[in-house]
């Protein structure tokens, strides 16, 4: 009588556990966190990437949450191949992100039109 309690609990409560499985916890991961010293007023940051030479060749509209977007923007010297991306806020701060060397630009192609 007992093992029968205890199976049948045990299948009881496993039936619960596969008829309701936990959902997921949604985690925010585009959160981008960045030290002061990386940040300035949008003029100025760029103003100093143009004085090392790095022009702006690419910018896209980032989705931070679904009603927030930031503004991406990417620098590059011909010269030097040396990059940097930057994140413009609406509050009128960039924030220098990432930055390296041997920046390489790649031509898309688009098909013929018939």
């Amino acid at each position: 009588m007992k093992l029968s309690l205890i199976v049948s609990l045990l299948f009881l409560f496993g039936c619960v556990a596969v008829a309701e499985p936990e959902k997921p916890e949604v985690v925010n991961t585009s959160i981008i966190r960045v030290s002061g010293s990386q940040c300035g007023p949008t003029p100025s940051a760029r103003m100093e990437l143009d004085k090392l030479g790095e022009k702006l060749v690419a910018s896209a509209l980032m989705k931070v949450t679904p009603t927030d977007t930031l503004i991406v923007t990417f620098f590059s010297s011909p010269e030097t191949g040396e990059w940097t991306v930057m994140i413009d806020g609406k509050n009128g701060i960039s924030c220098m992100v990432m930055w390296g060397g041997n920046w390489r630009t790649v031509r898309q192609e688009t098909g013929q039109e018939s």
